[in-house]
């Protein structure tokens, strides 16, 4: 376990009552390309390693992923964001799709 400071914990609780049973497979690029418009690689990446219990090289090749070939489409980006802002989750950057 990474020890995190206590703005990415709140990320990390944020994602844990946006999934609080098992996390769908397929929300997996559509939540790393919207936490990719706000957080850092680094954040994103120990953040979501956390969440998912994967390594935070895996996660940082992903979330590149996620912007390029990988681009989910704008409405799984959509229902992502929708769940993570009623989980208490709030974008610093708008993302422009």
């Amino acid at each position: 376990m990474v020890r995190l400071p206590p703005p990415l914990l709140e990320v990390l609780a944020q994602l844990r009552r946006a999934y609080p049973d098992k996390f769908p497979k397929e929300d997996y690029f559509p939540l790393l390309a919207v936490l990719k418009t706000d957080m850092s690689e680094e954040n994103l990446s120990k953040v979501v390693a956390e969440f998912l219990d994967d390594e935070t090289v895996v996660i940082a090749n992903d979330s590149a992923k996620a912007v390029t070939v990988s681009r989910p489409k704008r409405e799984e980006i959509a229902r992502v964001r929708s769940r993570l802002e009623a989980a208490g989750w709030r974008p610093e950057f708008e993302d422009e799709d």
